[in-house]
């Protein structure tokens, strides 16, 4: 009989998700492009005929047709909801790809391509935006003395929200300081030129406590959780310390209760590793298996 070839390895014929979105995205384009004139078309036909007076008076007649004119539109425009979902997990993807794999290259080609055809741009500019910042702050972010290098870009991280505070420290030493709140860490530098140099360890936003409680209305307190971080924001107005406060206390908030998920999550999982039943030595030892095949089972219950 004649030998069968062996099974060819999975990498030889099994695409990555990125190169099957780019291979396909010319095509994606201009078809969905005919399909958003086809809309656009059917829409100004559509007003053409309600113009008419006669046309009109027909249609408000019929009550079911002027309740269903709008699910009709809303029928033939879903396409238009679902490309926006593709293209909000795509980038969600591509959040959380390095900057440094392969697949991230062909993410961003699909993405941009998607600009051209997807109508919801104002996603699509804060992804953008998002992408460029990261970049910028790979090459400009340093590290200062006593600071242990670390990497400021990792997947799924994005920059939120930064700006010039004082720090005041210990013995009311006053201290220029730019903040960048990135979604899961707070970190403290100072500009040197078009460097940041940070001048702290990163600090974890789940364990960071945020306190109103000093005297100066432009002041209030970032402490972490077991005391080793302790320091004093102070802003140029009561407004602006609000707008930190209540930024930095939502992505706490929501980094702790990612936490608690995951914690709860790790707690199940060892529940239902734990649930796998065990033979009591005073259990019943007809339930166990004959182990040895050959040799007689010798159960107590055995006459």
């Amino acid at each position: 009989s004649s030998s069968s070839s062996p099974p060819l390895p999975v990498s030889c014929y099994v695409e990555s998700v990125a190169d099957i979105y780019h291979s396909k995205l010319a095509s994606l384009e201009q078809d969905f492009s005919q399909y958003l004139s086809n809309i656009d078309q059917a829409h100004r036909e559509v007003a053409v005929c309600f113009s008419n007076p006669q046309f009109n008076a027909v249609i408000h007649q019929s009550t079911s047709i002027v309740e269903n004119v709008q699910s009709i539109f809303s029928f033939i425009e879903v396409g238009k909801n679902y490309l926006s979902k593709v293209t909000k997990s795509i980038m969600g993807v591509s959040y959380f790809t390095p900057l440094s794999h392969g697949d991230h290259r062909y993410l961003t080609s699909v993405i941009q391509g998607l600009v051209r055809v997807c109508p919801n741009n104002d996603l699509i500019s804060k992804w953008n935006r998002d992408q460029e910042i990261m970049q910028t702050l790979q090459h400009c972010v340093s590290f200062g003395r006593g600071v242990k290098r670390f990497d400021v870009v990792v997947p799924g991280r994005v920059l939120l929200y930064e700006g010039e505070v004082t720090m005041v420290e210990k013995r009311k030493k006053k201290k220029k300081t730019w903040l960048l709140l990135f979604s899961d860490i707070l970190l403290l530098t100072q500009r040197q030129g078009k460097v940041l140099v940070a001048i702290h360890p990163p600090v974890l936003l789940q364990e960071l406590v945020i306190q109103d409680n000093c005297s100066d209305e432009t002041e209030f307190q970032l402490i972490t959780v077991d005391g080793t971080f302790i320091r004093t924001m102070k802003l140029r107005s009561g407004e602006e310390k609000g707008e930190w406060m209540n930024t930095l206390q939502q992505w706490v908030d929501s980094n702790q209760l990612q936490r608690r998920k995951e914690e709860r999550e790790e707690r199940d999982r060892e529940i239902e590793s734990s649930d796998t039943p065990v033979p009591s030595v005073n259990g019943d030892y007809q339930q166990l298996p004959n182990l040895f095949p050959g040799v007689p089972d010798l159960s107590l219950d055995q006459p």
